[in-house]
């Protein structure tokens, strides 16, 4: 009798104690749990907010944080907050110049996440690996790829990408960094293309960023969403990233205003020129800053905001911009320094004259420029024409200004430019500004200083190509062309010289020589012709 109720006892303790637990887990889970808010101690008005730490899950502080309209940095905890603005999509960092770019599996930059919009307090976490600074990188912009076709696409990758891995893959061999750029112009108003463009830029020698140009607006929306389904496919449209001691600012510069009375324009909208302020505002004035938009800032063509955006680059102590959207290669300084404190690069393109031939409209060839960084200084830079056949040291195309292109009945020849004369060499120098110093040193005589033309011209050569052989009528007036009279008054063709183009910044020379047995001047299409 003891035995059974002792166990009966023991029973109704067990019960006992598993109503007890059950009812105190019942308690337990019903008791709200503390939100992120509270618990992270976050602001009342904050609605976007995220942590980032490194490798080790330790936070990282002081990091730049933007959802592209405002700009944060990360606290002690790595924590961020934003009130995030209505219509962005997406929420970046800045890449701290110690820590590695971030890539997603196909080697795209990924320092982004997506935005849902609809929640009322968003969170994106990011992880960064931490690496050693860069004192020494490169960057490869490339202008305007602009593919309308599958054929297109297929010479992008297999001239222009090709090339641009060998110049990758010799850079790292050197045991440099490399990225790359596009200033814009993915495609010709083909939006459908952005996938495939996007695969033949996939697990390259280099990770290409995305810069957008006008041709990647959807031209029958207005600027709220002309650019939507480039973000959907390449990211944000406006970011920056730091390397070394430079920081670089990526930049949508083309408004598109869908109504009868305002045509497209370059230029910052209202929004992008508060962004760039707020983006450069913690940054030092000794830093480098390499500003890439698509539409050149030069002589006003960015009107909007562009003049804004000039002189706030020269409160820094090096500047340059690099653009695209011309299809010419061409220098223009913001000052008058002897060496320019602001310079703008207008890219050549990797289409040139929308792949119908191997050069732009101004016979610079298909090709990308190569900015080799030290620090917060741009050392060295150069044009790099595509094609296995080309080195570094392809700068320039000679002419006699007497050859008459097309026919020998044509008007088209230099000497409309600088007068009749039989004895006349032009140089066209593709990547040349003022400051370089070129000479004409012909056999047994002084070498003569080429004068720059003091006006945009044609180049003839390419120009004839297009009109005749293409059906296109284009024409890409620059001033990179220096012109002079050989001292034995000799033509072009029956003389032996040597044109020196020293270029001044970079202190190297390129050199170009012609002779009856072995001319140097260009008196057709070779180079030039496509197919």
């Amino acid at each position: 009798m003891k035995s059974i109720l002792f166990k009966y006892s023991c029973m109704l303790l067990l019960a006992g104690i598993f109503w007890s637990c059950s009812k105190k887990q019942d308690i337990e889970e019903s008791e709200p749990p503390v939100d992120d808010r509270t618990k992270f101690d976050l602001k009342a008005s904050t609605t976007l907010w995220g942590i980032l730490t490194d490798q080790d899950k330790k936070p990282v502080q002081g990091v730049q944080v933007s959802d592209g309209f405002s700009v944060t940095r990360t606290d002690s905890r790595g924590i961020y907050e934003l009130i995030r603005q209505d219509r962005a999509r997406y929420v970046f960092y800045t890449t701290p110049p110690e820590y590695i770019i971030t890539a997603d599996a196909q080697k795209h930059p990924l320092f982004y996440a997506r935005i849902n919009r609809d929640e009322e307090l968003t969170r994106k976490d990011f992880s960064l690996v931490k690496s050693n600074k860069e004192d020494q990188w490169t960057l490869i912009c490339v202008g305007d790829p602009q593919t309308t076709t599958q054929d297109d696409i297929e010479r992008f990758r297999t001239e222009t990408l090709a090339d641009i891995d060998r110049t990758a893959a010799s850079v790292q061999q050197a045991g440099r960094s490399v990225y790359a750029i596009t200033l814009g112009d993915i495609t010709h108003d083909k939006p459908g293309l952005y996938p495939a463009m996007k695969s033949a830029m996939s697990n390259r020698k280099v990770s290409f960023f995305q810069a957008l140009g006008n041709h990647d607006h959807t031209e029958d929306q207005n600027d709220l969403w002309a650019h939507e389904t480039f973000e959907n496919t390449f990211g944000p449209r406006n970011y920056s990233f730091e390397r070394g001691d430079a920081h670089i600012v990526v930049l949508d510069n083309y408004i598109n205003l869908n109504n009868l009375e305002n045509k497209p324009t370059g230029g910052l909208t209202d929004e992008t020129w508060k962004w760039l302020q707020a983006d450069l505002a913690d940054i030092p004035k000794d830093k480098l800053i390499i500003l890439c938009a698509h539409v050149p800032f030069r002589q006003g063509t960015a009107s909007t905001h562009g003049r804004d955006a000039v002189n706030l680059l020269k409160t820094f102590r090096e500047a340059h911009i690099m653009t695209g959207h011309t299809h010419t290669n061409e220098k223009w300084k913001h000052d008058e320094q002897p060496v320019s404190q602001l310079m703008e690069h207008t890219h050549g393109t990797a289409c040139g004259a929308h792949w119908r031939s191997r050069v732009c409209l101004d016979g610079t060839p298909n090709g990308y420029a190569v900015y080799n960084v030290e620090k917060n200084h741009i050392k060295d830079y150069y044009y790099k024409a595509t094609g296995e056949q080309y080195d570094r040291n392809y700068q320039m195309r000679l002419y006699d200004g007497a050859t008459r292109f097309y026919n020998d009945n044509s008007h088209y020849y230099f000497n409309t430019y600088f007068g009749e004369a039989g004895n006349r060499v032009v140089a066209n120098i593709w990547n040349a500004d003022p400051t370089w110093i070129v000479t004409l040193e012909e056999e047994s005589y002084p070498p003569v200083q080429m004068v720059q033309t003091s006006q945009p011209i044609t180049d003839w050569s390419a120009y004839t190509y297009h009109l005749y052989f293409k059906n296109k009528e284009w024409t890409g007036e620059t001033s990179h062309y220096w012109h002079a009279l050989l001292p034995s008054g000799k033509s072009p063709e029956q003389s032996v010289f040597t044109v020196k183009a020293k270029d001044v910044r970079n202190n190297i020379t390129y050199t170009k020589y012609s002779s009856p047995d072995n001319p140097g001047l260009q008196t057709d299409y070779e180079g030039i012709s496509y197919p």
